[in-house]
């Protein structure tokens, strides 16, 4: 196994002893054949069952993964000497595979030579991971800008169009119709 990820202990979820209290074992869409270990805050804990899926900070980003087992804290999660990341959230309330299904595939997995946690990603529906929606809000600058008549004639259309509710840049760039705007620069 990998060693596992680590993160500022004060942010860990933690026993009395500094210990964490559950941990789950972790097979994420990565070209790693290794599953990964992620310390679970108290009130996920009934949650963070085999079969759900995580939302995890790995390498700098968030990625979905699915929990392959769920333990109390012991002696090998202390011999790292360092505190485990946290996971974000549970993504699902049900099992989105079952026990039988992550056995089956981690099996297969070991015989293709096949990372397990790309294993599991594939089993699972396309467009099943959640993903992150960027939304454009008119700020307080924004608001000033228009009321004032300072918002420059490149400016004004995304602003007025932006008063209305937050959009992502793609619905910004329909509304407008045209290439997406310079939102960037505003």
């Amino acid at each position: 196994m990998q060693a596992p990820l680590f993160k500022d202990p004060s942010t860990g979820s933690r026993d009395r002893d500094g210990s964490p209290g559950q941990v789950i074992r972790l097979a994420l869409p990565v070209p790693i054949d290794s599953l990964f270990d992620y310390a679970v805050p108290d009130e996920m804990a009934e949650d963070a069952r085999p079969g759900h899926r995580a939302l995890v900070p790995f390498s700098g980003r968030r990625l979905t993964g699915v929990i392959v087992e769920a333990r109390e804290s012991d002696e090998s999660a202390r011999e790292t000497g360092g505190t485990l990341a946290r996971i974000d959230r549970v993504v699902d309330s049900e099992p989105v595979v079952s026990p039988e299904m992550i056995s089956l595939l981690r099996d297969a997995a070991s015989d293709l030579l096949c990372p397990v946690g790309l294993a599991l990603n594939h089993a699972l529906p396309p467009g099943a991971s959640p993903r992150v929606a960027h939304r454009l809000k008119l700020t307080e600058r924004g608001e000033r800008a228009l009321t004032e008549g300072l918002a420059s004639d490149a400016a004004r259309p995304v602003l007025e169009t932006l008063r209305d509710a937050p959009l992502t840049p793609a619905a910004l760039a329909r509304r407008l119709s045209g290439p997406a705007p310079p939102v960037r620069e505003l």
